[in-house]
């Protein structure tokens, strides 16, 4: 089982609730790992850069596995001669949770079908997280208490 942070739990522009997949803690060895990595593939990168990436990250609540993954994609994907700080703490994998309200909506324009979707319980709150999204992530959809305190 995992057990996602509940401080990750945002509210967006567009009025939708989601959490992040992430939980854990920072190290620094991973953060030093990672530091390493960006050298290693941005050279010219001064020593400011990560100096700020990570204060930010530390503030963002990042953990391991995401500044890992964050870093994974910018070496992956980055196309420009330098990256920026945002470019790796912009990155989350994030869950949308339906509220009651929300999910009856869904439930009667669906025809009455809720096998697609897990209660979660998040802050004396009951919200509801689509099977297939968790799936793809690679949580359990079974369980009803990936996401802790």
């Amino acid at each position: 089982m995992v057990n996602l942070k509940i401080s990750s739990l945002s509210i967006s522009e567009m009025n939708k609730t989601s959490i992040s997949v992430y939980s854990g803690e920072l190290t620094t060895v991973n953060t030093m790992e990672q530091v390493k990595r960006l050298r290693g593939a941005f050279p010219n990168i001064q020593k400011e850069f990560y100096d700020l990436l990570i204060e930010r990250a530390k503030e963002k609540g990042f953990s391991d596995d995401r500044l890992t993954d964050a870093v994974n994609n910018l070496i992956d994907t980055f196309k420009y001669p330098q990256p920026r700080v945002a470019d790796i703490i912009s990155w989350d994998k994030r869950v949308e949770l339906m509220s009651y309200n929300e999910m009856m909506d869904l439930y009667w324009a669906s025809g009455g079908n809720w096998k697609g979707y897990v209660k979660q319980i998040i802050n004396k709150r009951v919200y509801y997280v689509s099977k297939i999204e968790l799936n793809k992530l690679g949580l359990d959809a079974t369980d009803e208490t990936i996401f802790k305190a």
